[in-house]
């Protein structure tokens, strides 16, 4: 539908030459008062300011000129300008309401069937709008919409492959360390009473040997003596390797049975005035 500045003498002897959609519609628009009124200068000024607005597209500048131009001069033909203004930038209530007005003020209007058309789209186009745009929550007058259940994020229930590789790790785990510990501790302290007795023995013979014992057998336990040393150190690495390797395993299987019994929720919260979300469970 195009649409057309009307061109007006504001009570100012003054013609308009907006560009226009279909200027032919508008050629023989009338002039409501006598050429010799008296022009007011800034009503003058607004209305052809807001002429050049409209046509570089600026029309929320153009209805500013024109609500100034119908402050200082009114006429129903800027009614029609200011509706114009409003249909552009679809403030549809606003748009209905003025061009009302220049009807109910024009009776004999001789765009009559246009404005009228005009009024009926733009009630369609509202319509439409208040259609597909929800409304805007009011404190105190509308309930925010209620928050969505939470997202609760755990483990299967039917995760048992899981479940039995951390309790094996478990078990597995605490064996290796009571094994490490009791070798690392025992055979050592077993070890150890072996060279103490032996050294009673040895220390017996280099004291006059009274017990009468062959210089073979006093080689030999000193022999095994030196024997018992290296082994009990030996059993103290291994029992001390196989203690820590059985302390890794059983923190591994201990953590992972944790995680497996670790859970969160994800709770949305929406108000009137703000929105975000709640992490709660198991950490």
């Amino acid at each position: 539908m195009a649409a057309t500045v009307l061109e007006i003498v504001l009570g100012l002897g003054l013609a308009g030459g907006l560009a226009v959609d279909e200027p032919a519609e508008r050629a023989d628009e009338p002039t409501a008062t006598p050429a010799d009124a008296q022009p007011d200068p800034r009503a003058v000024a607004a209305f052809e300011a807001g002429q050049k607005a409209f046509a570089n597209a600026d029309f929320f500048t153009a209805l500013h000129n024109f609500q100034r131009a119908q402050q200082l001069a009114p006429t129903p033909e800027l009614h029609y300008n200011i509706g114009l203004c409003h249909e552009r930038v679809d403030n549809w209530d606003r748009a209905i309401e003025s061009f009302e007005h220049y009807l109910e003020e024009t009776p004999d209007a001789f765009d009559r069937a246009d404005v009228e058309a005009r009024i009926r789209a733009a009630k369609r186009r509202r319509a439409k709008e208040a259609r597909v745009t929800p409304p805007a929550l009011t404190p105190g007058k509308s309930d925010p919409p209620p928050s969505p259940p939470p997202t609760r994020v755990q483990p299967s229930l039917d995760a048992e492959p899981e479940v039995a590789a951390h309790r094996a790790l478990v078990v597995s785990g605490a064996s290796l360390l009571a094994v490490g510990i009791a070798g690392g501790i025992a055979g050592p302290v077993a070890m150890t009473m072996g060279i103490r007795d032996n050294d009673i023995v040895l220390r017996r013979f280099n004291a006059g040997n009274p017990e009468g014992i062959p210089i073979e057998d006093a080689r030999a336990i000193e022999q095994e003596s030196r024997t018992l040393n290296t082994a009990r150190w030996v059993t103290v690495g291994v029992g001390g390797a196989v203690a820590a390797t059985g302390a890794v395993l059983l923190g591994v299987g201990l953590k992972r049975r944790a995680d497996a019994r670790r859970y969160a929720e994800v709770i949305p919260n929406m108000g009137p005035h703000s929105a975000g979300v709640t992490v709660a469970g198991r950490f």
